[in-house]
């Protein structure tokens, strides 16, 4: 049985009407829809990196926008605008849910955000919309997350089929820490013929000492950190270096990304250092790269 209820001609119509009006503000509504998510689920809030929920200007935005409002507008009302055509946008949903999947997102976390959301477009919006169309949205946020926590089960299931596979986070501790030279053949960003660049390359164990899934290449692992000076638990997602051996996950590590996780990994992870690390998903594109779609 599906998880969800399709919702009717009727509901979509609303719903697409609306969301093309109110496009221009999209991200602004996603990033009062988190904020109003996070004061009435503050544990949930570390499930993100620092970098993903910072609130930074954009042009054209009235409020501070995080990157992960980008993202949330751009697959929200992409599929709210097209909501008969979901396979139009099943190649971001199944991104969205494979990133979903590495930070170990569970179904009962959903409906808090789709209520924050109506929330939100109640606000921006002033009371202009008729509660018709504002339960049609709360229609079709069901819809669009019954259909991620479709996929997401389904990964899950196929994630503990595999040889060795497991769902959540495992304890790793980090075996071998060295330095790597790139050259800009391995860098399409570099500038020149003759710029280099170092990466730290750090090589994580299971500290139970088991067997890890194999991976394939472009796929990545969340990490997950719990540290004061990160203001306890974070996560972020990095792209798996190298072949599968599936003794160690290895993570190709550079200041360059701007990101606090990343620095203080490079300054402050040395062998023996103990995190906790998500089995392989997804590929390439990380669900970051939407907002700009």
């Amino acid at each position: 049985m599906s998880a969800y209820r399709v919702p009717t001609d009727e509901e979509m119509e609303l719903v697409r009407i609306s969301a093309e009006a109110l496009a221009p503000r999209a991200a602004e509504i996603a990033t009062l829809m988190y904020d109003k998510f996070y004061e009435r689920n503050s544990d949930l809030m570390n499930l993100w990196s620092a970098d993903f929920l910072k609130k930074k200007p954009i042009a054209g935005c009235a409020a501070s926008i995080t990157l992960q409002a980008q993202v949330q507008s751009a697959v929200v009302f992409g599929f709210m605008k097209d909501m008969k055509h979901t396979e139009r946008i099943k190649a971001d949903l199944d991104r969205i849910a494979a990133k979903h999947c590495s930070r170990h997102i569970v179904p009962k976390m959903y409906p808090g955000l789709g209520v924050a959301l109506v929330d939100a477009i109640r606000e921006v919006t002033e009371g202009e919309l008729s509660e018709d169309v504002l339960d049609a949205w709360a229609k079709g946020y069901a819809y669009l997350s019954g259909l991620l926590i479709e996929m997401e089960t389904q990964m899950y299931e196929e994630e503990r089929q595999k040889e060795n596979g497991f769902v959540g986070f495992k304890a790793f501790q980090l075996a071998k820490r060295s330095e790597v030279q790139l050259s800009n053949g391995d860098d399409s960003d570099a500038e020149s013929d003759d710029e280099s660049e170092i990466n730290v390359l750090m090589e994580f164990v299971p500290v139970d000492g088991g067997a890890l899934p194999a991976y394939s290449g472009g796929q990545y692992v969340c990490l997950r950190l719990d540290e004061e000076t990160l203001n306890g638990i974070t996560h972020r997602n990095y792209t798996l270096w190298g072949e599968s051996n599936q003794r160690s996950f290895r993570l190709s590590l550079n200041k360059m990304d701007g990101s606090i996780v990343t620095a203080f990994l490079i300054d402050h992870a040395h062998e023996g250092y103990e995190l906790k690390l998500s089995a392989p998903f997804g590929s390439f594109l990380l669900m970051e790269t939407l907002a700009s779609n």
